[in-house]
């Protein structure tokens, strides 16, 4: 977990408390945006630098 989203569960979790939910609904509601806003980034500096290594990898690569 991304240490910029501590902040958000200490927010958002006494919220999804006082709406009735219980705290883990805080907890999932800020992990689960987290990673769909991760894995929805076009231009990550992560998952561009991953995929180039993954591009020179060949997954059938004949054996002399």
């Amino acid at each position: 977990m991304a240490k910029e989203t501590i902040i958000y569960i200490a927010i958002v979790t006494p919220l999804a408390i006082a709406l009735g939910f219980d705290a883990f609904v805080g907890f999932a509601i800020v992990s689960i945006g987290t990673n769909i806003g991760f894995r929805a980034a076009v231009m990550n500096p992560l998952m561009l630098g991953l995929h180039k290594v993954l591009q020179s990898f060949q997954l059938f690569q004949e054996w002399d």
